[in-house]
């Protein structure tokens, strides 16, 4: 029972005022009756909940701590067990982690329209609605703000290069360890392109010799590697944007490059900019 002199100081734990901050309660023990939670107990067994929006009330005093989302993933493949097994691994290995899991091209599509707010998307290269590299080119059609990484049991360089040239920002052999993919995910997020080891020790590789870059054209592949716009890379490099565009262009022509992105692969493998 609350004595009257501490009438109104205190604040019971109850759920319509779990919210308040450092709950106090002022209580003594009345002659004959229950013992009263004392304000040494509750500071003990409530925590301070601050600003923080990310806890709820899980019982009487007990607060629980809610998870943060902190990236959304779309996982496309038609085997259930590859989709599961990618849902666990992505899921223990980043906190926070939410997966969207389908099983084909258009089931994807959808997805990415329905969810909005999926960072990044992991597909599987055979599936259903997949035609080859050129279904990558389509989905980025579709999806034109989302990265793209190909998962594929393919090791074969001209699959890589295939969708790479198409629009992927990554492609990740399905023999990979979870930490080359995870790695992975981190460098397209951050606007890289990933390229697996295998491609970039393949002996068909072509060879710096074959390409005349001019220094500046060189220092733009390097913006370009970064996943630098026009913009920053004139600032940057103290140019303007039409130059910025002229060199990228330039660098396409030379390197027989489809776009971008296929550019920074070529000059890669090439040895032209560091990979």
């Amino acid at each position: 029972m609350i004595g009257q002199k501490n009438r109104g100081k205190g604040l019971r734990p109850t759920a319509d005022n779990a919210a308040k901050v450092n709950v106090w309660i002022n209580c003594k023990r009345q002659p004959g009756g229950s013992n009263c939670i004392s304000p040494e107990s509750t500071q003990k067994n409530i925590p301070n909940l601050g600003e923080s929006e990310n806890h709820a009330l899980d019982s009487k005093y007990e607060i629980r701590s809610q998870p943060k989302v902190i990236m959304k993933l779309l996982v496309a493949d038609d085997h259930s067990l590859v989709r599961e097994g990618l849902k666990t691994v992505l899921t223990d290995m980043i906190p926070g982690c939410i997966v969207v899991a389908v099983d084909s091209l258009p089931t994807a599509v959808a997805a990415v329209h329905h969810e909005k707010d999926v960072e990044l998307a992991l597909l599987d290269l055979n599936m259903p609605g997949m035609n080859g590299p050129s279904s990558i080119n389509d989905f980025c059609e579709a999806c034109p703000l989302l990265p793209v990484i190909v998962l594929s049991g393919s090791e074969n360089p001209a699959d890589i290069n295939g969708v790479l040239a198409c629009g992927a920002m990554g492609y990740i052999p399905k023999s990979s360890s979870p930490e080359v993919m995870l790695s992975a995910i981190q460098l397209v997020r951050s606007g890289g392109v990933y390229v697996p080891s295998l491609l970039l020790s393949s002996k068909a590789l072509p060879s710096r010799q074959m390409y005349a870059l001019t220094p500046r054209q060189l220092d733009v592949l390097q913006l370009l590697a970064a996943g630098r716009a026009n913009k920053e890379i004139a600032r940057s490099l103290d140019i303007s944007e039409g130059t910025v565009k002229s060199h990228v262009d330039a660098i396409l022509g030379e390197l027989a490059a489809r776009n971008r992105t296929h550019a920074v692969i070529v000059a890669q493998q090439a040895g032209l900019i560091p990979a």
